[in-house]
């Protein structure tokens, strides 16, 4: 991973998680979340009830969006398109639950019968950095 998305991703606790819900209808989210670098993945910690875990409870694996970054006053960006699906294995979701409770310890109080992990798979990502001359853009 290139050290200035890590920098940023690393400063970041909120995104925009976008999914389209099973009537077709764009739906999106304001979301805290958590990462793993290898593999590089992202993790959203969410209830069952949630439109966009119902949408993955229909459906095992959807296309997804996450982007990061959007102040004013940062002017980092991070935008990706991926894959996203629900953790139901055992082993993988220690690994998101220790990731995300890492990085947002009190959010381990709010974990409920209900409570869900997502993983978010980026197969495409643009980072831009509007702050360097010309503007600074890692795209893979």
């Amino acid at each position: 991973m290139d050290p200035k998305i890590k920098e940023f991703i690393d400063k970041e606790i909120l995104g925009v998680f976008s999914i389209n819900l099973s009537d077709g209808a764009p739906h999106g989210a304001t979301v805290h979340f958590s990462y793993s670098e290898n593999p590089f993945v992202f993790y959203i910690m969410t209830e069952n009830t949630t439109l966009k875990a119902q949408t993955l409870l229909k459906n095992e694996i959807q296309k997804a969006s996450l982007v990061i970054g959007f102040s004013e006053k940062v002017w980092i960006t991070l935008q990706m398109r991926g894959n996203v699906k629900i953790v139901t294995d055992e082993k993988e979701l220690e690994e998101s639950e220790k990731a995300h409770f890492g990085k947002f310890p009190k959010s381990e109080n709010y974990k409920s019968p209900q409570t869900v992990f997502l993983k978010f798979k980026p197969h495409w990502y643009r980072f831009t950095d509007f702050n360097t001359e010309p503007e600074t853009i890692i795209e893979k």
